[in-house]
Order: structure tokens, then C-alpha cells, then sequence
């Protein structure tokens, strides 16, 4: 399903729906809790300081070989094994390439920086809230996606209803654009749409299938 939305973000549709911004942001933010296997809440309270990427090291196979990789600690988890234990974040496959959190989350650090001139600080949300997603357009047929004027909001974390929010935006928008769009989603009613756990669960599922 991640392959899905993430290929309807880069559609025409998707493209003019949503801002570029809200698309790289949404597209580190899935890949990620998928990934990690992690609750929403700890995702989206994710800082700066507890994530470093671009490492590397040399390959054990090929010691003239360097593998990038990234490594990231998390916090307050609630089932947590280790308090401060890093994990690893590495490249996958091709045929992977919706659930690279890591390849998702440089492209979302490079955005910031490169495009948004945002200076990365230790406190700073890696993930910060987004500004103006608009739920009107659930109750109305309308093209629109609610998250045309979407910005980021920097320093401050956005909450886990607001990237609910967004998500039903987004399922919205490939129902609207039905049998013509690669995956369509079938709705039946508003129980259709996701939840913020649908990352971390199907991360899960996919580890054991």
C-alpha cells in the first residue's frame, strides 16, 4: 500500500494536489514508521540530534568497498528494549524503494536544506509540523485536496491527528482518481480509510511474511 501512495504523489494528480514539500515530508514520514516499525507519536517526536545519516564503513566482503548506511536512537517507547539504542538504517532493494526510509529521509533533509535554506539544529522535529491541511474538502466532491497551501512549520511537531488528516487527503485523492490510477484503492465509506498504525503494522506483517 505504501508502494501506492507513494506512486500517487508522484502522478499529475498528486503533483498539483499536493505541495512538494508535503510529499517528500509525507514520503519520509511513511517509509520511516514502515521501516522502524514505529508508533506514529514516536516517529513525529523524532529529533535532529538522535539521527545522523551518511555514515559508511568498509565492506566486510569487499574491504575496498564502502557501504552508506544511517543510525538513529529513539525515546520513551513504549515497549521500548533498550532506552538510547541506535539502529541502523540501510539502502534496499530496487523493487523497495517506497519503504528506504533511508534514501526517503535524506531526500526530506536535502529538500530542507537545499530548497527551504533550513539550517538543521539539534532540538529541531525531524519531522515538523505542516501548516494548513484542510478537512472541508471530505465532505464534497470537490478536485481539490485540502493541502494545496500546505507549508512546514518549523520547530514545532505536528500532531498525530493532523497526519491522519493528511493521510485521508491522500487516499482521497487516489479514490478520486479511481481505476485510472496504478493501485486503485476501492472505499467503502468513510471505515475505508487508514490510520496512522497502518505503517507500523504493515512494517511488521512484511518482516514475517
Amino acid at each position: 500500500m505504501i508502494t501506492v501512495l507513494h506512486a500517487f504523489l508522484d502522478t499529475p494528480v498528486g503533483v498539483k494536489g499536493f505541495r512538494e514539500g508535503s510529499r517528500v515530508w509525507f514520503n519520509a514520514v511513511s517509509s520511516f514508521a514502515f521501516y522502524s516499525m514505529c508508533r506514529i507519536n514516536e516517529v513525529l517526536t523524532f529529533k535532529w540530534k538522535d539521527m545522523s545519516l551518511r555514515q559508511y564503513y568498509p565492506s566486510v566482503v569487499a574491504p575496498h568497498e564502502v557501504i552508506e548506511y544511517g543510525a538513529y536512537a529513539l525515546f520513551n517507547r513504549k515497549t521500548a528494549v533498550a532506552e538510547e539504542r541506535m539502529y541502523s538504517l540501510h539502502h534496499v532493494a530496487k523493487d523497495e524503494l517506497a519503504i528506504s526510509a533511508y534514501m526517503h529521509l535524506c531526500n526530506w533533509m536535502d529538500y530542507a536544506f537545499e530548497r527551504k535554506g533550513h539550517q538543521w539544529r539539534d532540538d529541531d522535529f525531524v519531522f515538523p509540523a505542516l501548516n494548513y491541511i484542510s478537512k472541508k474538502v471530505f465532505k464534497t466532491n470537490d478536485a481539490a485536496t485540502g493541502c494545496e497551501k500546505v507549508c512546514v512549520r518549523w520547530g514545532k511537531n505536528i500532531s498525530e491527528q493532523v497526519f491522519i488528516t493528511l493521510l485521508i487527503c491522500i487516499v482521497r485523492g487516489l479514490n478520486r482518481v479511481g481505476k485510472h490510477a496504478i493501485g486503485y484503492v476501492t472505499k467503502h465509506g468513510t471505515s475505508g480509510w487508514f490510520t496512522s498504525h497502518t505503517f507500523r503494522r504493515a512494517g511488521a506483517q512484511y518482516r514475517f511474511m
